[in-house]
């Protein structure tokens, strides 16, 4: 099957699923242009093909024409010949490197030159065209988004990867075009994020991040948190032109953030990073001592963060539970995806408020994660997941399954893997969870920063005023020590304390005062 034809029954499929005739013109007129043209451009048989173009086809004004002006076609068989005979010399992996080669010759701003660039771009469209949907790889696939990114044309990629993804469920390709999760941890990996230029202190930053995912097998999380913090420090460093740094420097350094209006509480943790950081440096013998010993950021000011209580949850729940009733019937795809999202969210605030998971936990769950006969999901906790394995069970209740079945039947992508996806398929990031939780207890009219950490607290505080020992809280929320649990996760008043005191004290009722 052609790509033509697959998106001929694409487009149809886009009618009965209830898109309006504009949005349907929209994504048709854009894949036609753009997507055919990727295809001939990175397809591995194209230019065997263009060895055998007898009569070259153009495609504009939404159809494919073989009669058009005698310029184009020149410039076309001019195009053809100098591939034929560039084609006895270097057999190109795809049409895109010949053109990229050659792109002087055909492509400028020049406005003759450019109608001759546009002839051979409308030529390439009517050859992707016939290009057999069964042949394309991943690696095509792959190419032709790049590309596409590239043009930064609005909606074009979203809308081919959704096409792809149609092609996908009925098995007309053989790859999972479904967007893979990208860590939030990349960024801190890739070769620039210190820095393009050179310097002896990024330099020394790149050799600790080394040390620390090779030699300390640290987790990417608590990678991430010390090179953000050294980054800055070492860009510092290599301005100042520092090349032995002293404790008079550091000093200097931490001035200048609490100038920037860090708080000392964050001076600290730089200070920490720094000091970790020089005595590496100590231990590889690049550095004599480490001056950061010296030094200490005192800060006497703790900021819990706020959580919300029993009557707070309900009003959020309750908010989200009307707005999936009033949407239930939606037919208009606006409405749908108005609906799809309620769902989804309800079940993320149940999710962070009734198990106390963590925000990489939610994220990165998968659908293989959930055992559906035992109505538990498996979490992989915090830490250096392929070397700790730290592993547990998360039991769901009733009332939360009820909710969580309810998504998953909304959710109808079944060949991605991810649990929490965007209406259009896309797995959900960090940062997407972290703003709709915010929004969602906003628009229930709670003046308060909630983000799905505090909605942790939030589940410990509720689970300790319940009765909830200690013990049981920890195994819950998956920490190691028992201290962690008390110190951060239970904000109770002191007639919280006595009620819970009262419940569980084995000496309760012989003395009330």
């Amino acid at each position: 099957m052609t790509f033509q034809e697959t998106l001929e029954r694409y487009l149809l499929y886009l009618k009965k699923s209830g898109y309006s005739a504009g949005d349907i013109e929209r994504k048709g007129r854009l894949l036609k242009n753009w997507l055919s043209c990727a295809l001939a451009l990175f397809s591995p048989g194209i230019p065997g093909v263009l060895d055998k173009v007898d009569k070259p086809l153009f495609y504009y004004k939404k159809k494919i024409h073989s009669h058009v002006e005698k310029e184009k076609i020149e410039t076309v068989e001019h195009f053809l010949n100098i591939l034929r005979k560039e084609r006895e010399k270097v057999v190109y992996l795809n049409l895109y490197l010949f053109l990229d080669r050659y792109r002087r010759r055909f492509f400028t701003n020049n406005l003759e030159r450019k109608q001759k660039s546009d002839a051979i771009l409308s030529f390439c469209r009517a050859v992707g065209f016939e290009v057999k949907i069964q042949t394309i790889t991943k690696k095509v696939y792959l190419q032709c988004i790049d590309y596409l990114r590239s043009l930064a044309i609005q909606r074009v990629t979203g809308y081919s990867r959704l096409f792809f993804i149609y092609c996908s469920e009925k098995n007309w390709v053989s790859f999972n075009p479904h967007e893979e999760q990208r860590s939030p941890y990349a960024r801190a990996f890739e070769i620039d994020f210190i820095g393009t230029e050179g310097g002896i202190w990024k330099d020394y930053v790149k050799d600790y991040i080394h040390y620390l995912q090779f030699e300390r097998n640290l987790s990417d999380g608590g990678i991430d948190y010390q090179v953000r913090k050294l980054k800055y420090f070492a860009v510092w460093l290599d301005t100042q032109k520092v090349k032995k740094p002293d404790v008079d420097i550091i000093k200097r350094f931490i001035d200048k953030k609490q100038k920037d209006g860090v708080k000392d509480i964050t001076v600290g943790k730089y200070l920490s990073v720094i000091r970790y950081f020089f005595d590496f440096l100590v231990e590889k013998g690049r550095m004599g001592k480490n001056p950061a010993n010296e030094l200490r950021i005192k800060s006497n000011v703790y900021y819990q963060g706020d959580v919300l209580d029993e009557l707070e949850v309900n009003r959020v729940i309750e908010c989200l539970e009307n707005e999936v009733y009033e949407t239930r019937k939606a037919k208009e795809i606006r409405k749908m995806m108005v609906h799809f999202r309620a769902v989804r969210d309800l079940c993320l605030f149940q999710i962070f408020t009734f198990t106390g998971l963590r925000l990489s936990e939610v994220s990165g769950m998968k659908l293989s994660d959930i055992d559906f006969v035992n109505r538990s999901i498996k979490i992989t906790g915090k830490g250096n997941k392929g070397y700790r394995h730290k592993m547990r069970n998360i039991l769901i209740n009733d009332y939360l399954w009820r909710t969580f079945t309810r998504y998953l039947k909304e959710r109808n992508y079944p060949g991605q893997e991810y649990v929490w996806i965007s209406f259009k398929g896309s797995p959900m990031g960090n940062s997407g969870i972290n703003k709709v939780i915010t929004a969602r207890v906003k628009q229930a009219g709670i003046d308060k920063r909630i983000s799905p950490h505090r909605l942790r607290a939030t589940c410990a505080s509720l689970y300790v005023k319940k009765g909830m020992d200690p013990f049981t809280l920890k195994t819950l929320l998956g920490h190691q020590s028992i201290a962690t649990t008390m110190d951060k996760y239970t904000q109770l008043t002191e007639e919280e304390l006595r009620t819970i005191w009262k419940k569980t004290n084995p000496l309760a009722g012989i003395d009330d005062e």
